[in-house]
């Protein structure tokens, strides 16, 4: 019975992989009728990067997340404005991303070190 529903599991899991590749290679071909292909393979690749980039750092992170304003707004404004650069100037948009990776990262270390000194004093 074990050995069924793991195996039903692993199916599921495989059924779901193929899925996602067919939605992957159908959002690059509706990509490609805006954006020339090799650009619209590097959205959908900088999408999942910057997905997994999430999902790993909130992996990562120990306490529970604040948020300080709204998430969707930010990040609407954020995707048109990558968006835009990506297609005036992808080199400058794959820096700009590099820079906002490295600034996120130091900002939360930054934040991070001074909730230790709040939590230290009291």
């Amino acid at each position: 019975m074990l050995f069924r529903r793991l195996g039903l599991g692993v199916a599921a899991g495989l059924v779901a992989l193929v899925g996602a590749g067919f939605l992957l290679a159908a959002a690059v071909q509706g990509l490609e009728r805006v954006f020339h292909p090799p650009a619209a393979a590097a959205i959908v690749g900088g999408a999942l990067v910057l997905l997994a980039t999430i999902l790993l750092v909130a992996a990562l992170r120990r306490g529970p997340v604040r948020r300080r304003f709204a998430v969707s707004d930010v990040a609407v404004a954020a995707l048109g404005l990558a968006v835009r650069l990506l297609r005036d100037s992808p080199g400058k948009a794959l820096i700009a991303a590099v820079v906002a990776g490295l600034l996120s990262e130091w900002l939360g270390e930054r934040e991070s070190g001074e909730k230790a000194k709040r939590t230290a004093r009291k």
